[in-house]
């Protein structure tokens, strides 16, 4: 198997966390140096949706609340995710994940990626962004 010529893809991450000192921000450092070193995509070809961000390692980065994992939308939907739900929760959902899909697209469309890595869609804590993600997909 031949390795894909990424040397001129724009590479664009979605997750919450960036460059802060927990796993989602030591994960996506990973692949990025993965991606560089292996792959040859060059660093200026990186652009990064996030909820938070920590420091200034990288340029192309993008903020929106409505991807934080820990946004009141997500704790709310958390609090009940065991539970019979409450009569608001989808309404809730469904406008948290519009907001995401809106910042994504805007993400997208304005950094013009040819590659999306998005960082731990499984995870309830990502849930409006993972649907956002499909949504838009």
């Amino acid at each position: 198997m031949t390795k894909p010529d990424l040397s001129s893809a724009r590479v664009g991450t979605v997750h919450t966390l960036l460059c802060f000192n927990d796993g989602v921000s030591i994960v996506i450092n990973q692949i990025v140096e993965a991606l560089k070193t292996y792959l040859r995509v060059p660093p200026g070809n990186f652009a990064f949706a996030c909820g938070k961000y920590d420091g200034d390692m990288y340029d192309h980065v993008w903020i929106d609340d409505s991807l934080w994992h820990k946004d009141d939308s997500v704790i709310y939907a958390l609090t009940h995710y065991e539970t019979e739900p409450p009569p608001d929760l989808e309404t809730r959902i469904e406008a948290s994940v519009a907001d995401a899909k809106k910042a994504m697209a805007r993400f997208f469309d304005e950094s013009q990626v040819d590659l999306i890595i998005a960082h731990n869609t499984g995870h309830p804590v990502n849930l409006m962004y993972a649907l956002a993600l499909n949504r838009l997909y």
